[in-house]
């Protein structure tokens, strides 16, 4: 990026400095360190300094930092607090995030002791514009679809004019100019992204910033976007073809470091390599370079490569290689180098790969933010001492359908089009979308009854939480069955069907006249039941599986009214079965038993009996070891 050159100085308070930046441009979203140098500007001591962004119709700065507003004639952007540099003529600042236009940086110097301001500014402006991120970062020299995805929408123009330039995107489109500026044609894609075609003219190696633009009339027409780092393209045939690797993991945790492999055809790492890698923003340096810069970083770990096979390297991420203010997502290119030492020998060996980060995704959040204590600490009302996600409401039916707000969560991306998606169970959530960067909200679907696991995926890769039958904040999908018909008539066998969800993994077994080879805590019912197996059953069958379900003969007995025989899986969310309104269920723990008689006049439910109880403390065992009441299990004995 090029120093924007300080032209003339403005009418300010003695001793005011006029300031060159390190770009002409910054990002809408913020977040860009933007170096000011001016002779004298930046006192190391006896001096606070303060800064503001000011925009509209020949800004001014004024003679002290104006109150921030964005609908002043003239708009005011707080850019906060400014320390001194490393000297007395350079300091930086971190630009806030601003409408697009053009802004003039001001700083406000107040003397201590003295309570003079000294007003500081560019001469001209910075131009605020949406950066965003092109995809692929590379490609081949003979051109091919760029798609450029900036934060927040830029564009309404259905054609676009696209230029791919060596230097700074031009503020209007601008005439091509020989091995520096290309021309290209694109069309809007959506309100936040563009596609424009690369041309087969680029030269290979060489890094291009991606321009967008509001139409393709040279002089006129406005910049709407342009890229964060640069487009490289290489030839895949003939004299300089490189292959491209391929990459996993892709993704990662922005700062996180760890590993990726890089796979090529066998031969591609002969073993006499002594290899050196970089990742950067831009495009990769033409020989290996020896320290890292502000946007390319090398890897220093031990080993930094580690070649696997002929066809496969590990290389080390740096922890550098971190996501963009603002952006969803951060890419790099990952170079590999035959070497480590800078010569002209250390060239690519393969065409950089693309290794991509986002915000590190966390479902375990361990700090307990009301009582600004860590797991395990203190607890008050409302808060989840465990410091695992909130999933509200804590339960819903097998057949899915709830909506569920999950909060407490880190690194949820909430700009358009960026790569969210939940599930409970391994069962995916639909129409889940970010609420903030720590919530989310999803609806379920069908899942087999119990306590569930949650994961959450973004660009930073996939995470699932630990939960247990007794963890805080777990979600547990309950039966809750749909009968047809739901009324017969006592004495008469009526073949029901039952619909809910997770019924193909259970193993289900009829109740015998004597109870012989008949084992009902290890396989699976389904029983007419009434309230007062409920009541005994709601809350022992949560810490002793199904042992309650059939209780023993004398002591506190509820046992169910009949059976449903002949249980018959159609799918995982629906079972027929003949239920026996002639005969009647006697409790027994091990053996329970059939009488026959007639199952009385009343109101039932159809409950589903899972297999497996016991105290087992596996997410599926306990605790939701029976379908609960619900309007749709509701079964009548009558004669109408």
């Amino acid at each position: 990026m090029t120093a924007a050159a300080a032209v003339v100085g403005i009418a300010t308070p003695a001793w005011a400095v006029t300031l060159t930046t390190s770009t002409t441009q910054v990002p809408t979203a913020g977040g860009l360190t933007l170096t000011l140098t001016g002779t004298g500007a930046f006192p190391l001591a006896g001096s606070t300094f303060v800064g503001r962004f000011v925009g509209g119709t020949n800004p001014a700065c004024g003679t002290g930092p104006a109150a921030p507003s964005l609908t002043a004639t003239n708009p005011v952007v707080n850019a906060g607090t400014i320390t001194a540099g490393l000297d007395a003529n350079t300091s930086s600042i971190v630009t806030p995030a601003l409408p697009a236009g053009a802004w003039r940086v001001c700083i406000y110097e107040t003397v201590t002791g003295t309570g003079a301001v000294n007003v500081h500014s560019t001469a001209g402006t910075v131009l605020a514009v949406p950066f965003g991120q092109q995809s692929p970062l590379t490609g081949v020299t003979t051109g091919g679809p760029v798609t450029l995805t900036a934060p927040g929408a830029f564009t309404t123009t259905t054609t676009v004019g696209g230029l791919f330039t060596t230097a700074v995107c031009p503020e209007r489109y601008a005439a091509a100019a020989a091995g520096t500026v290309f021309q290209a044609t694109g069309t809007r894609t959506s309100s936040n992204a563009v596609t424009i075609t690369a041309p087969a003219t680029l030269t290979a190696g060489t890094g291009y910033y991606v321009c967008a633009y509001s139409g393709t009339t040279v002089g006129t027409s406005a910049l709407a976007a342009r890229s964060w780092g640069t487009y490289s393209a290489y030839p895949a045939t003939g004299t300089g073809a490189l292959v491209a690797p391929t990459i996993t993991p892709p993704n990662g945790s922005s700062g996180q470091g760890g590993y990726v492999t890089l796979s090529a055809p066998t031969g591609t790492f002969p073993g006499t390599y002594t290899y050196g890698a970089v990742f950067s923003r831009f495009a990769c340096p033409a020989t290996y370079i020896t320290a890292s810069t502000g946007d390319a970083f090398i890897s220093t770990a031990n080993p930094a490569v580690q070649e696997i096979t002929t066809a496969k390297v590990a290389v080390a991420v740096p922890t550098e290689v971190t996501s963009g203010a603002g952006d969803p997502t951060t890419s790099y290119n990952v170079c590999l180098y035959r070497g480590n030492t800078g010569v002209a020998g250390d060239t690519l060996i393969v065409a950089p790969a693309t290794y991509t980060v986002a915000p590190v995704l966390s479902v375990a959040n361990v700090t307990n933010t009301l009582n600004n204590a860590t797991s395990g600490g203190a607890t008050g009302p409302n808060v989840n001492a465990l410091g695992h996600p909130s999933i509200q409401p804590a339960s819903g039916p097998a057949q899915g359908g709830t909506t569920v707000t999950i909060e407490n969560l880190t690194g949820i991306p909430t700009a358009e089009g960026a790569l969210l998606q939940a599930s409970l169970g391994g069962s995916n959530l639909t129409n889940v979308r970010a609420l903030s960067s720590t919530s989310l909200t999803g609806v379920t679907t069908a899942h087999g009854a119990g306590f569930v696991n949650l994961s959450v995926t973004t660009a930073a890769g996939t995470r699932t939480t630990l939960f247990t039958t007794t963890t805080a904040g777990a979600f547990r999908y309950t039966y809750g069955v749909n009968v047809t018909p739901n009324t017969a008539a006592p004495g008469v066998v009526q073949t029901v069907d039952i619909t809910g969800a997770g019924f193909t993994g259970l193993t289900f077994e009829d109740l015998t006249t004597t109870g012989a080879g008949t084992t009902p805590l290890t396989t699976a019912h389904v029983v007419l039941t009434d309230n007062n197996w409920y009541a005994l059953n709601n809350t022992a069958l949560t810490g002793a599986g199904l042992a309650n379900a059939f209780p023993v003969l004398g002591a506190t007995a509820a046992p169910p009214i009949a059976q449903c025989r002949n249980v018959l899986p159609i799918s995982d969310t629906e079972l027929i079965c003949n239920l026996d309104l002639a005969n009647t269920v006697v409790g027994h723990a091990t053996a329970p038993t059939i009488t026959a008689g007639n199952v009385p006049y009343g109101t039932y439910q159809i409950t589903v009996l899972n297999q497996g109880g016991g105290t087992g403390s596996g997410l599926q065992a306990s605790a939701s070891n029976y379908s609960v009441v619900s309007s749709g299990s509701t079964f009548t004995v009558a004669d109408f």
